[in-house]
């Protein structure tokens, strides 16, 4: 059986997440930031991607800001 492969993002610039291939409409959550604007909690599950949400690839960087693990071998050392 074939994973679907993740893509890691960061949401409007408030929310770490992710989304599988082949379900891009749904934004699986890893650490959202209030103070960076957000309102959603990573317990309530994926949300839905509207037409107006900006998904930029997510940085190491951006992990270490949202202060979470990157999967082994997602940036090559």
């Amino acid at each position: 059986m074939n994973m679907p492969t993740a893509h890691y993002f960061v949401l409007n610039g408030h929310t770490l997440g992710y989304t599988y291939e082949g379900n891009e409409p749904w934004f699986n959550i890893l650490h959202a930031s209030v103070l960076r604007g957000s309102t959603f909690d990573r317990l309530s599950g994926p949300v839905p991607l509207g037409p107006r949400d900006v998904l930029v690839p997510a940085t190491q960087a951006d992990f270490d800001a949202f202060r979470c693990v990157p999967p082994r071998g997602y940036f090559p050392a």
